[in-house]
């Protein structure tokens, strides 16, 4: 009787454990790639080779399905230079003045230069119900910084917004694996034009473990 008393009483406390499991943390890696956000750019080399990155993230539950998070990538890419922006004699108007013409090269690429980021990520995550296979979402704001400047992008912090959608397998009550393929979106500044000068794409997959605890 006594055996079984105290092996209730460490059930109880692993549930009251379990139940108050409020915060978890993530370390994930994976690859990724970056694109410049514009029409003008030579497209058979505007995009950039498969590049990495790797990060933490620290969340915590505000409901049954949410979480608040707040996270940190480092993010080692490999950027195309640019050349230009390229003025065309079609776009003159023989007065002196520019028309801007949509349908023209006004970029091209020079060569590959590998840039390092880092980027300061805040948001929300999402995910089904507690399954051992459950579908998770991610909608994040935060900045980017470039460590390096040889493409002319400017180090300072950049605003960045993101999302990403996955699964997430629970191999133990409190630990997870997840997978997530996402792109977020970095304003290198807020011109209305569509120039390389104005946003870079990144795509990418995220893939690493989740503790809860």
């Amino acid at each position: 009787m006594k055996k079984l008393f105290l092996f209730s009483v460490l059930l109880f406390l692993l549930s009251l454990r379990l139940t108050a499991q409020k915060y978890s943390i993530s370390v994930l890696t994976g690859p990724g790639t970056v694109y410049y956000w514009a029409d003008d750019v030579d497209k058979d080399k505007g995009n950039s080779p498969i590049g990495y990155a790797i990060g933490l993230e620290l969340a915590r539950n505000t409901s049954a399905q949410w979480q608040f998070k707040l996270g940190v990538r480092y993010c080692l890419w490999k950027i195309p230079d640019l050349i230009g922006p390229l003025q065309w004699p079609s776009e003159q108007d023989g007065n002196g003045g520019y028309q801007y013409d949509p349908s023209l090269t006004h970029y091209r690429v020079s060569d590959v230069a590998q840039q390092k980021a880092f980027q300061y990520l805040a948001g929300f995550r999402w995910h089904s119900k507690a399954e051992t296979f459950h579908w998770v979402a991610d909608g994040e704001l935060g900045f980017s910084s470039f460590t390096k400047n040889k493409a002319g992008i400017s180090t300072y912090l950049k605003p960045t917004i993101g999302m990403s959608f996955g699964v997430e397998f629970r191999v133990r009550p409190n630990l997870f694996l997840f997978a997530k393929p996402g792109v977020r979106v970095i304003f290198r500044d807020f011109k209305r034009e569509k120039t390389p000068i104005t946003r870079l794409l990144d795509l990418h997959l995220e893939m690493g473990g989740r503790y809860s605890f």
